[in-house]
């Protein structure tokens, strides 16, 4: 009788014991979670912006391979025809694959839109630098008002500080609401210039590509920073913007 007394009461401190390290093992595992988690989502967000940034290079490549085939003259960003956009012309021309333009971090990206509106891309391209079309604008390097302006690229002064493209959206501010805060296929450092389409601070800074083929990020700040406020023409004041500094 003593004896099994005994082994239920052994039993029991036993079972008691087991449940004690369950506990804290799963306190162990709750906390190496909430240690971990961070680090891991920010890893994430790296290889996001990792991924973005390759895609933008490759888009570069590509723009080059696009000079070599129309004699060193820089695509129109906003043609009459939509069909001639930057992005259209280089996607279909060189069978670039959609996503490509489509940076995983734009929460608002959908590459399904493509084919109902492909201006919501997430790259914007540099439009006043290197080629635009529509009245009031002003060629950088002439200083001439015209409807349509193409750089060439011996025109070019410093093709590692000049913009290609980079993380460009549509804010709030502007657009119907489905337009709203998504990325958009070209861009200015400031609205005065055309409108709202800016560059967009999506990995801790903007992700930005030169005519070189180098990309980088970059702080926001830098990337609107007006360098030379006396230059007649407006895009020649943010020099990584402008082809002639």
């Amino acid at each position: 009788m003593n004896q099994n007394k005994s082994t239920a009461i052994h039993l029991r401190f036993k079972r008691a014991f087991t449940l004690i390290e369950l506990l804290v093992v799963i306190s162990i595992i709750s906390l190496l979670i909430a240690i971990l988690l961070p680090a891991l989502q920010k890893a994430r967000m790296a290889g996001r912006a990792a991924q973005c940034l390759s895609a933008q290079r490759q888009i570069c490549i590509t723009t080059n391979a696009y000079l070599g085939d129309y004699k060193n003259q820089f695509p129109v960003a906003n043609p009459s025809n939509s069909n001639h956009r930057w992005e259209v012309l280089l996607a279909e021309q060189y069978r670039m694959g959609r996503e490509i333009f489509y940076c995983p971090e734009d929460v608002k990206r959908k590459v399904s839109d493509w084919d109902t509106d492909n201006r919501y891309i997430s790259m914007g391209y540099n439009i006043e630098g290197l080629g635009y079309n529509g009245g009031g604008n002003y060629n950088p390097f002439t200083g001439s008002n015209q409807g349509t302006f193409s750089a060439r690229l011996d025109e070019i002064i410093k093709p590692g500080n000049t913009l290609v493209l980079l993380d460009a959206y549509k804010p709030q501010s502007t657009g119907t609401a489905n337009q709203r805060d998504r990325g958009y296929y070209v861009a200015v450092p400031h609205s005065s210039l055309w409108a709202d389409f800016l560059p967009r601070a999506r990995h801790d800074g903007v992700n930005v590509v030169f005519i070189d083929g180098h990309a980088n990020r970059m702080i926001l700040e830098d990337v609107v920073q007006q360098d030379n406020p006396t230059a007649p023409v407006a895009i020649n004041k943010y020099k990584i913007w402008s082809p002639v500094y």
